[in-house]
């Protein structure tokens, strides 16, 4: 049985498919997409942080307080 072995790259022949790969990268088509579930999880994460940064606070009760608080305005 014969084997076919595609020929090794060069370093300078990895380094130019890597950038050519990464240059064709949109890295806003996520939110070009569906910008709703983007700019919402962005929100939620930047207030998990923010309480998360913050001493002695709950964070549970900050969830239960913020989930409370959307599911008043969405009645």
């Amino acid at each position: 049985m014969v084997r076919n072995y595609t020929k090794p790259q060069t370093v300078a022949e990895a380094k130019a498919r890597l950038r050519a790969s990464v240059a064709q990268i949109d890295y806003l088509e996520p939110l070009r997409k569906n910008p709703w579930p983007v700019i919402g999880i962005g929100l939620v994460g930047g207030f998990l942080f923010h309480r998360a940064s913050k001493k002695n606070t709950a964070l549970t009760t900050g969830l239960f307080t913020l989930g409370m608080e959307l599911a008043r305005k969405w009645k």
